[in-house]
Parts: C-alpha cells; sequence; structure tokens
C-alpha cells in the first residue's frame, strides 16, 4: 500500500506541474526601432522647407510609413 501512495502521489504532482508549465500568451507585441547613424544635424522636418540631404533622408524615414505604393506607381 505504501509503493501505491507514492505512486499516486508521484504521478498527481507530475500531472499538477506539466498543467502549469506551458503556458502560452495568445496578444504578442512587438515593438519595432529604426536605427540610423547621420553625419550632420537635421534642418528641419517640414517637407515643404527642407534644403538638405539629411533631412530628406529622415523625412523619407518617418513619413514611409504613412503611404504605400500600388503596383502601378513605381519608387524611384
Amino acid at each position: 500500500m505504501g509503493k501505491k501512495l507514492l505512486a499516486l502521489t508521484v504521478a498527481g504532482s507530475a500531472l499538477l506541474l506539466a498543467a502549469c508549465g506551458n503556458k502560452q500568451t495568445t496578444q504578442t507585441t512587438t515593438k519595432q526601432v529604426l536605427s540610423t547613424a547621420v553625419m550632420a544635424e537635421m534642418a528641419t522636418l517640414d517637407p515643404s522647407d527642407y534644403s538638405d540631404t539629411t533631412s530628406l533622408e529622415a523625412m523619407q524615414n518617418t513619413y514611409e510609413g504613412l503611404y504605400r505604393f500600388n503596383q502601378k506607381i513605381s519608387r524611384f
């Protein structure tokens, strides 16, 4: 009887621990980060007022998520 009780206790503990061990979350959040190195300071982020390539590159990286090209419009 002692061995049966021990076996039941071990089996019950294993089932209990297995039930709470593999939790998977249904919500996954991903954070997207863009890191770039620039050689000069940006003059402006105003699309109508830029005059340097550093500001132009920063605006292209910033505003790219606001528009989407379709198949008829090609990117330069």
